[in-house]
This record gives structure tokens, sequence and C-alpha cells, in this order.
């Protein structure tokens, strides 16, 4: 299983746990669903369950793009390490001149 599918399965997961408990505890065994003030009157009350809800997604979600963003800078300096090698590696064995490889090698390195 690759990394990023495991990261995937554990913010699928977290949120999960976010939308199931807070369902559980309003309408399930927290009590019960009483809509309005003492069972009268009030069927929106329903959905402001569905605001923290909502809330709690955006900061997993952003968590998340946080959390994948600073794996891709890696990569990519990982990247651009190896693009640099590579050019060491066709000056070295003859393949481009010393007048192309200095070009090459100061934009690399940008």
């Amino acid at each position: 299983m690759s990394e990023k599918n495991r990261d995937l399965i554990w913010v699928f997961g977290f949120l999960v746990v976010l939308v199931i408990v807070p369902l559980v505890m309003t309408w399930g065994l927290g009590g019960g669903y009483m809509p309005g003030m003492m069972g009268m009157m009030g069927f929106g009350w329903g959905f402001m369950v569905f605001v923290p809800i909502g809330f709690l997604v955006l900061i997993a979600s952003g968590v998340f793009l946080l959390v994948t963003e600073s794996k891709g800078t890696s990569r990519s300096a990982s990247t651009h390490g190896r693009a640099l090698d590579i050019l060491k590696e066709r000056y070295a064995k003859g393949e481009i001149t010393r007048a192309q490889f200095l070009p090459m090698k100061k934009e690399l390195e940008q």
C-alpha cells in the first residue's frame, strides 16, 4: 500500500469518526432527538449538528493539504538534486562540454 493511500485512509477514518460520533450523541445513545424547545416545533434544530461537523471537516482537510504539500516539496527537492547529479555525470562522461555545463548548472541551482 502506498504512503498516499495510507494517508487517505487515515483522513477518511478521522472524518467518519467526526461525523458518526456527533450523530450518535445527538440522535442515538446521547439522549435522543427532541426537535425544538421541549419537543415543540423547531425542525431546523436538527441541522445544527452539521455546523460543527462542517467546521471540523474544513480543519481536517486543511491539515491534510498541509501534510501532502509538505511531502510534495521534499519530493521536488530530491528530484532537483537528482537532476543536478545527472548533469554532473554527463559532464564527467564527456557527453556535454564545459560551455554547456555551466549555464545548465546555474539554471538548476536557482
